[in-house]
């Protein structure tokens, strides 16, 4: 047989059970004892009331990142997350590496390739090349002649900006330019030659041949843009084309035909 260890949860049954003391206040008619009695019993209830509501509803510490309504309240995953953080602030704690955490304990070191790159020394030289050249400066060096030439006043005056030079090509050209794509290296060779030529003497006749029409078409294209005078003649069985400048001294467009056509052909796509 089994040995009961706890005696006093198990009533003695020829043990005489008290009665209720209250029924007996009751039925005495003792109200001021009955008063008193019911008066101890509400106390005694609300201290134990106000003992259960001040005790601590988790023991454990807080944990960061857990909601204030869900202590108490885990469930299975909750409380992985919570024993996780503990054993994880403990190795740390015992590391002495808390205070020292930081994003790059957790993303691996890795080289760029602008690094990569400049691990070489031909590149490098071609980087402070790059850093060192000034590829506005033709541009700017223009402005600033134009501005000087005209007394100050800006390039749209004088009929020089891209706009007004444009502007000086009949329509048939246009249609042209627009409908053909010219090809860009020809183009800036027909600009380079005549920028070239009349920078060193404005007053010569440029003389040139041609042997196809569609170059001598790009090259009239390029004179009236340029507000120079074009004439086509034959001349032994060819065809030679004569460019003169009709001022003083010669004044280059700030933008060269061929950079403005392409402008407007990526003007038009957007």
């Amino acid at each position: 047989m089994g040995v009961i260890k706890n005696r006093k949860s198990f009533q003695d049954p020829v043990s005489i059970v008290n009665e209720d003391p209250l029924s007996d206040l009751i039925e005495s008619g003792d109200d001021a004892r009955l008063a008193q009695e019911l008066s101890e019993l509400g106390q005694a209830t609300r201290r134990r009331r106000k003992t259960r509501r001040s005790q601590p509803l988790l023991s454990s510490c807080d944990v960061e990142g857990l909601s204030s309504r869900l202590v108490g309240h885990k469930s299975q995953r909750k409380q992985r997350r919570i024993q996780n953080d503990k054993q994880l602030r403990a190795t740390l704690a015992s590391d002495g590496d808390l205070d020292e955490i930081s994003i790059y304990d957790f993303v691996q070191d890795t080289v760029s390739v602008f690094t990569l790159m400049l691990e070489e020394k031909d590149n490098i030289a071609l980087w402070e090349a790059m850093l060192a050249a000034e590829p506005d400066d033709v541009y700017h060096e223009r402005y600033h002649r134009d501005k000087r030439n005209g007394n100050g006043r800006s390039a749209s005056v004088n009929g020089y900006s891209p706009e007004d030079c444009y502007s000086r090509l009949d329509g048939d050209m246009k249609r042209t330019l627009r409908r053909h794509r010219c090809p860009t290296d020809l183009l800036r060779r027909i600009e380079n030659d005549l920028e070239s030529f009349f920078d060193s003497s404005p007053a010569d006749v440029y003389k040139t041949y041609m042997d196809n029409s569609f170059s001598r078409l790009l090259l009239h294209a390029t004179c009236e843009y340029m507000n120079l005078r074009s004439r086509s003649f034959d001349h032994m069985g060819t065809r030679w084309t004569l460019v003169k400048n009709p001022h003083a001294e010669f004044k280059c467009p700030l933008i060269p035909l061929s950079k403005y056509l392409e402008c407007r052909r990526r003007s038009k796509r957007r």
